[in-house]
């Protein structure tokens, strides 16, 4: 098993484009046996995608390729075994104005680009004690 970790700011983001996202999401990964989970809001996107190395490596070359997709980031990148997945099925969270991640200002000033593997992690365990 393979997870990938990566971060980006989105080019458009409004309604309709979480809504296109969540569908091929769900359609794409459930295909590949991809599980993991998609932070978002209007200024970043941080994605965790796990799963076989083959399937996750080529859902995350069609990332780097998506338009909706801009200075993405690699943050994390750990090969483990099958039962070590943080989640058994996609999660999709829309992160608050008053975020529990980085500030706007935070991002602004570049903390994703200054944060460690360790951080990435860190973010998405919590995020997986939170949802299940």
């Amino acid at each position: 098993m393979l997870q990938i970790i990566y971060a980006s700011r989105p080019t458009r983001y409004d309604a309709q484009v979480l809504q296109d996202i969540k569908a091929a999401v769900h359609q794409n990964c459930k295909e590949a046996g991809i599980t993991g989970a998609l932070i978002s809001r209007d200024d970043l996107f941080v994605h965790l995608l796990e799963g076989s190395e083959h399937a996750v490596n080529a859902t995350y070359a069609r990332m780097k390729a998506d338009p909706n997709n801009s200075e993405m980031r690699l943050l994390a990148r750990k090969s483990g075994k099958d039962d070590a997945r943080l989640f058994t099925e996609w999660s999709i969270v829309e992160d608050p104005e008053q975020s529990w991640i980085w500030s706007r200002e935070d991002v602004a000033r570049g903390a994703v680009e200054q944060a460690g593997a360790s951080d990435a992690v860190w973010l998405f365990e919590r995020l997986a004690s939170l949802t299940t």
